[in-house]
């Protein structure tokens, strides 16, 4: 709808848009319909008088305009883009603030832009609304379907299908309609600006007219006007030293005392040193009595485990052939979450919730707004710094190069009784896909690997895993096998960011160096096309087959049965390289608690900063053990309307990848303690109706593990909402919680020590 001002005359239709008159006296934008932005109605006025400008909600009448009202055809959005490369030639005072959803910006002298919302990729989406350049007088201009280029020699506004209103030589009103209206921002038209504008201040010129004003201007007026250019040019290069001059001197001082990221161990840069600072802090057993890799491994890990034992450092293996292994096996490294904390130079399991914070921004980063904020966040931006990993020439993992070899070399473990083979279960998988785009990237993360000869391996990936998708990608771009790395004992840094739930634009390279505090060192493969971490323990390079695929399993699960046998694709080994003393890094699978799910409660601690992130009323969040490590999640929200704990559900399942195979979420009132079972479920008893408040969702993504989904890796999921309920999720009288009073509580706190209870 577009309103028409008192005094002024009616607006026009036509097929190109609305032709709208110069007599406005406010402008007034407001989409007709908030499913169908591209429909406005507002008035405008010229830029030259004073703006009075106002955006209304849906449905709300303009103020100071007439009672008429006259409809015209859908207005298309005006695509702005490389709006950022320009920001030199654009005046000095409007370079702040100028990409801001819902703000009018002049971001030339006569063209005005409404930006009404910023897409996923920075571009800013917005309406032309004025624009006087090439008008005798105040014109103003909708523009259809019209996008903002620049070139390197001058700036060029290219709009398509509009019309807008002008004066005739003869001055009198003339409708002009275009296909196409180019207006270009020469040095001619501003040498003429500023021979006709001698009244503008300093700070309305543009850089471009400062740096070459006009030679018949007066040279004093021509030096005032240079110098000035000059300033603007230089003081952003001066703020730039500066900072780095601030950075390069505080980042050399020790991290501040309240900084999360303060260090409190030495920085772990292989398992063996780790191992180290384990066995320092006595949480590290070693185990000279004679131990095979079939079965007796696994049952002495699994005591260990229920005990909240050590890790465990076995010294004398007895491999499944019956011959002796020179090579001991560790295993319940990640069984305890304290370990977890050491190995990332965190003093305890709470402090990996900062990371969960660090993730969540680097996940969606927001500018500092003070310096307070910038110098406290110099430790991250040390840390940063130290991301980039770098390429050495040599490295401890090759030591030991094998060309041709035989797996049976390494103790490979046979966890349970009716597994088909021995199986590699703490092999960090390394890929990359046939492009240099940031969807190839390196892509580091843990599959179980499956022994079907000397050098053959089954890779067993998920369709949706960063490794898959380059097996499936380089399958589709190119005609030859994939090459992939297999990093067994890799150190702490490198491991957890293998396993966490990293943002799309960062790499788990980077984050590892990000995690230690330094750059994470890598070396190029011997006959392979990739880059390692150079302080692994053992390496397997070789290929993914594009069409060998074998039927693998079955295996003893982290769900506590045997997996379905699945066709998966080989990995058939060329080359493997190892220090001259490697440690062999393994674990068993089980019905919790295992190591996956004590792993899994760390990284819980992680994903809350994220989730609260995107969710603020979040209050807790918790993946249960005995959930198989993700199957089953607890969520505490603050509820503030109706409804609100079902979109909670649906944001955790989209929001991680992690969660789209979570299929029990209940959603409870912040009063819950949702660590206790007891409580929550006294909620779900107390506080929701089977029929109203729960919500299933058939034919969705499940784990291929979870034979109790009707087809494999398909089946269904239900959210419990078990909150207090507001109208009108009910019409009835809603309990009220039985608490005692303060007063009481506090006196026979006094009290009960002499009551001897």
């Amino acid at each position: 709808m577009v309103a028409t001002p008192a005094g002024s005359s009616a607006y026009n239709l036509s097929a190109g848009g609305p032709i709208l008159p110069l007599e406005s006296n406010v402008l007034c934008l407001t989409p007709i319909c908030p499913f169908r932005p591209r429909r406005w109605h507002g008035a405008l006025l010229p830029f030259s008088t004073t703006i009075k400008f106002e955006i209304l909600e849906s449905g709300k009448r303009p103020v100071n305009v007439a009672a008429d009202f006259q409809e015209f055809s859908d207005i298309k959005s005006v695509l702005i883009k490389s709006l950022k490369a320009d920001l030199r030639s654009m005046k000095h005072n409007y370079t702040t603030n100028m990409l801001e959803e819902k703000v009018f910006t002049t971001i030339t002298k006569d063209i005005t832009v409404y930006f009404n919302s910023k897409l996923a990729d920075g571009t800013m989406k917005g309406l032309i609304i004025f624009d006087n350049r090439k008008a005798d007088n105040q014109a103003i201009l909708f523009a259809q379907s019209g996008n903002l280029k620049t070139s390197n020699s001058t700036s060029v506004f290219q709009l398509h299908t509009g019309n807008r209103q002008i004066h005739d030589h003869n001055g009198n009103l003339t409708n002009l309609t275009f296909t196409s209206l180019v207006v270009e921002l020469s040095n001619e038209n501003q040498d003429s600006l500023m021979r006709n504008n001698s009244k503008r201040e300093i700070n309305e010129y543009y850089i471009r007219e400062l740096l070459n004003p006009p030679a018949d201007l007066p040279q004093h007026q021509r030096t005032k006007l240079i110098a000035e250019g000059h300033q603007r040019l230089i003081w952003p290069m001066y703020n730039f030293v500066l900072v780095f001059l601030t950075l390069s001197v505080f980042l050399r001082q020790p991290y501040n005392k309240k900084s999360h990221l303060k260090q409190n161990y030495m920085t772990v840069q292989d398992l063996p040193q780790f191992l180290k600072l384990l066995e320092k802090n006595g949480h590290l057993k070693r185990i000279s009595y004679p131990v095979s890799t079939n079965l007796e491994i696994t049952e002495i890990s699994r005591r260990a485990l229920l005990k909240n034992g050590p890790a465990l450092l076995f010294e004398n293996v007895i491999k499944n052939d019956g011959t002796n292994s020179t090579i001991p096996v560790l295993t319940n490294l990640y069984a305890s979450t304290q370990r977890i904390a050491l190995g990332l130079n965190l003093a305890n399991k709470e402090d990996l919730r900062k990371f969960g914070e660090l993730l969540a921004f680097l996940k969606t980063p927001e500018l500092p707004s003070s310096f307070k904020e910038i110098f406290s966040m110099l430790p991250l931006a040390k840390r940063i710094f130290a991301m980039s990993p770098k390429i050495v020439a040599k490295a401890p993992c090759q030591e030991v190069v094998m060309h041709n070899p035989d797996i049976n070399i390494l103790p490979i473990q046979t966890c349970w009784p009716l597994d088909v083979s021995p199986l590699i279960t703490w092999g960090i998988v390394i890929t990359k896909g046939p492009t240099k785009e940031k969807i190839d990237k390196y892509n580091l993360r843990v599959y179980r690997l499956q022994v079907v000869g000397p050098n053959k391996l089954i890779m067993r990936w998920l369709k949706m895993r960063g490794g898959a998708q380059h097996h499936q990608r380089w399958q589709a771009a190119k005609n030859e096998a994939f090459p992939a790395a297999i990093v067994i004992g890799a150190s702490p840094s490198i491991t957890m960011a293998a396993v966490m739930p990293l943002p799309d634009n960062i790499s788990e390279y980077n984050f590892a160096g990000l995690l230690r505090g330094k750059s994470i060192e890598l070396v190029n493969c011997v006959s392979i096309n990739m880059s390692v971490p150079a302080h692994s323990e053992i390496v397997l390079e070789g290929y993914v087959s594009l069409d060998e695929y074998l039927p693998e399993g079955p295996f003893g699960d982290h769900t506590g049965y045997y997996n379905d046998i699945e066709t998966f694709p080989v990995f058939n080994i060329k080359t493997i390289t190892m220090k001259k003393q490697p440690i062999y890094l393994s674990t068993y699978t089980g019905k919790p608690p295992d190591e996956p799910s004590i792993l899994g409660e760390a990284l819980n601690e992680i994903f809350i900063p994220i989730l609260q992130q995107q969710f603020p009323e979040i209050v807790d969040f918790w993946l249960p053990p005995e959930g198989c490590s993700y199957r089953v999640a607890v969520v505490s929200i603050r509820k503030a309307y109706p409804g609100h704990a079902k979109r909670i559900m649906m944001g955790i399942w989209s929001f991680l990848r992690q969660f789209m195979y979570t299929k029990f979420i209940i959603v409870v009132d912040e009063d819950i303690k949702i660590r206790d079972w007891q409580e929550v479920i006294w909620a779900i008893s107390t506080r929701s109706d089977p029929a109203r408040d729960s919500i299933i969702i058939e034919n969705s993504p499940i784990d291929y593990l979870d034979f109790a989904s009707p087809l494999s890796g398909l089946g269904s999921k239900i959210g419990i909402d078990a909150t207090n309920k507001i109208s009108p999720e009910t019409n009835r009288n809603w309990g009220k919680t039985i608490e005692m009073t303060d007063e009481i509580i506090k006196k026979i706190d006094t009290i009960w020590e002499f009551l001897k209870i």
